[in-house]
């Protein structure tokens, strides 16, 4: 049997969109895969096995793992490819129990200094899985701006307030445009008013993570600080294709491109680590 994992869209060709399962398919070509699981050719822009690169024409063993990677447009700033962004009719997943037994929001939130009455903002909110905790923590004294690039994300984040009770959340669509050599982040959300921004799984996703970072640094106040929650580069339980993924040395270099001084946060296990960054 061979091990399938697809990534970001993908899924959704598969049966009740599964991220991964076992396929029968030692002596047959990746191509012929593909066909067997119906992912159009055109929509898989890369094939990994066992953490290699290959080609359509691979034939696979028995025992190995295959990732089939979408097709998307590289970065400005790096050759490292960029993933799609996460699909909405997907976002169950991004707050289901499972996710919280490996990731306690709460917890996290705690860790990275979040507080009764401050003003917070959740950068790639997705549906709100650090969104919903945080206006809890900061209580009616408090305020929480929760920005994605997706509508449907942050309807996600509405519905789930109203189901909570909560009033002290504030959404904005992320809009991110191509300048000459670098990208421009209008997160929405008013400059200079910020505890704490949280840059949680997003930042690999970005065109130019060191312009994602200046630009939320806007955000901060004089004693603010941003903190970067990010995927080992390795196999772990969940999170995108590990190529896309970005090293502790990758996040500190964008973080000095943006002319922001770094300080290991706490990681909360071993499948994650942590930056706090100011400027």
């Amino acid at each position: 049997m061979v091990h399938v994992v697809l990534h970001g869209h993908l899924r959704q060709f598969v049966a009740g969109g599964r991220r991964e399962l076992e396929v029968d398919a030692d002596g047959v070509t990746a191509r012929a895969l593909l066909a067997r699981l119906g992912v159009p050719l055109d929509e898989a822009a890369a094939l990994v096995i066992d953490e290699e690169q290959e080609e359509l024409d691979r034939v696979l063993r028995d025992g190995e793992t295959v990732e089939l990677i979408p097709a998307i447009t590289g970065g400005h700033q790096s050759s490292r490819p960029r993933p799609p962004k996460f699909p909405v009719n997907l976002s169950e997943m991004l707050v289901s129990e499972e996710r919280r037994a490996h990731l306690d929001p709460v917890r996290a939130l705690g860790e990275f200094g979040l507080r009764e009455a401050a003003t917070f903002a959740d950068l790639g909110c997705g549906p709100g899985f650090f969104t919903i905790p945080a206006a809890k923590i900061v209580g009616p004294r408090g305020h929480v701006h929760a920005a994605d690039v997706q509508a449907e994300m942050l309807e996600r984040v509405r519905e789930a307030a109203v189901a909570n009770r909560l009033t002290n959340i504030e959404t904005h669509l992320v809009r991110e445009e191509p300048r000459r050599d670098s990208w421009s982040y209008d997160f929405g959300v008013p400059a200079g008013r910020c505890d704490l921004v949280l840059v949680a799984f997003v930042l690999h996703e970005a065109e130019d993570p060191a312009s994602f970072l200046r630009d939320a640094t806007r955000l901060l106040k004089p004693s603010g600080r941003i903190a970067v929650l990010q995927w080992e580069k390795r196999d772990t339980y969940a999170g995108p294709a590990v190529q896309v993924r970005m090293t502790p040395e990758e996040t500190l270099a964008a973080a000095r491109a943006a002319r922001l001084e770094a300080q290991s946060a706490p990681a909360l296990d071993p499948d994650h680590y942590a930056f706090f960054l100011r400027p």
